[in-house]
């Protein structure tokens, strides 16, 4: 009677060297170092380092000289003939792409 009568603390022994571990793993992995770490670094902490180091570059790179600007705009259109020309080679279907470059154009 004795044996059925009193605990044996089975579920103290499961849950402390095997739930606990796990919860506690859980916890540092999933949400210190994938949800706060990772994921914040990506999103909103990640973007907004991005746009502060894009605006440096930015500032970095206008001198004034008109030179520079021509030779920006020049590259920039270069860039959007070269997209048209890939577009053309590999997506022939996409004519409303290469009208919205030439659309672009105008607002460069």
């Amino acid at each position: 009677m004795h044996l059925i009568n009193k605990k044996w603390f089975f579920d103290t022994l499961y849950n402390r060297f095997l739930v606990y571990p796990i919860l506690n793993f859980g916890y540092i992995v999933s949400f210190k170092i994938l949800d706060r770490g990772f994921i914040e670094l990506a999103g909103p902490f990640g973007l907004s380092k991005l746009a502060l180091n894009w605006s440096f570059l930015t500032f970095a790179i206008q001198t004034g000289q008109i030179t520079h600007y021509i030779f920006y705009i020049v590259g920039g259109i270069c860039f959007l003939f070269f997209g048209i020309l890939v577009n053309d080679l590999f997506l022939k279907d996409n004519f409303h792409l290469i009208v919205f470059y030439f659309s672009l154009i105008f607002f460069i």
